[in-house]
């Protein structure tokens, strides 16, 4: 496969852009399929990177931030009761440094992703308000797992509906 075809990395980048772009939503739906994509896109973005040696992208300065974060981590779990258990939890940062250098690359090589990751973003606030209308009006599918007077929309039993939009409306504004 030639990866120098304008056609192969256009086709790579919108890959990754909807991977990314489908996080917001995901995360209503289940964690463990936000974080397998996540993941996923961190991993073949490092292979992206390492197969089109494009090394200068580990320059941008919020890589380098998050690499003395991830290093106080590592250096932090090594003094803690549990080594092994917090050492391998810290490793797991690992991704978020790559998904953070992939979010700015789709940034600045396509043109869409801004547009489509914040209409994602959009899409998925609606979803929650629709899943909290449904509550109000006691369908009965949805209005089952209403505790007390907190809505959790399409959260059902878990009542993190609030957290979910205040951490992403303003992203989204």
């Amino acid at each position: 496969m030639n990866l120098d075809n304008p056609n192969t990395k256009f086709y790579k980048i919108n890959i990754l852009s909807i991977l990314v772009s489908s996080i917001p939503f995901f995360l209503i739906l289940s964690i463990f399929i936000a974080d397998l994509i996540l993941s996923v896109s961190a991993l073949g973005f490092l292979i992206f990177i390492l197969i089109t040696k494009k090394f200068n992208i580990f320059r941008n300065k919020v890589f380098i931030i998050f690499n003395l974060f991830f290093c106080v981590c590592l250096i932090s779990s090594l003094f803690t009761d549990n080594v092994s258990y917090y050492f391998l939890n810290s490793l797991k940062l690992v991704r978020f440094a790559f998904f953070i250098l992939l979010v700015q690359y789709l940034i600045e090589c396509d043109k869409k992703f801004l547009k489509f990751f914040l209409n994602s973003l959009k899409i998925s606030i609606l979803f929650l308000l629709v899943g909290f209308f449904l509550q109000v009006l006691e369908f009965e599918f949805i209005s089952k797992y209403l505790i007390g007077n907190r809505y959790s929309s399409f959260f059902f039993d878990e009542q993190k509906m609030g957290s979910y939009v205040v951490k992403i409306l303003p992203i989204t504004l």
